[in-house]
């Protein structure tokens, strides 16, 4: 989590470990919903591509 961009850190806390929805997370963050949807994306595939060499994120997973 500490090598995510900030943008992206914040948008993986709110609504991956606070659960709060993208409309929350958007008005937390002043920002389009659409900004949310589109920085939680890349920062999955930060992640995925970063936890991959370790053998803890799949094939599979790193290209959904």
């Amino acid at each position: 989590m500490d090598a995510l961009p900030d943008r992206y850190r914040d948008v993986v806390v709110l609504c991956e470990l606070e659960e709060r929805s993208y409309a929350e997370a958007a008005r937390l963050l002043a920002c389009p919903v659409g900004t949310i949807r589109s920085r939680l994306h890349r920062a999955r595939l930060f992640l995925a591509a970063r936890l991959k060499p370790v053998g803890i994120v799949s094939e599979v997973a790193a290209h959904e």
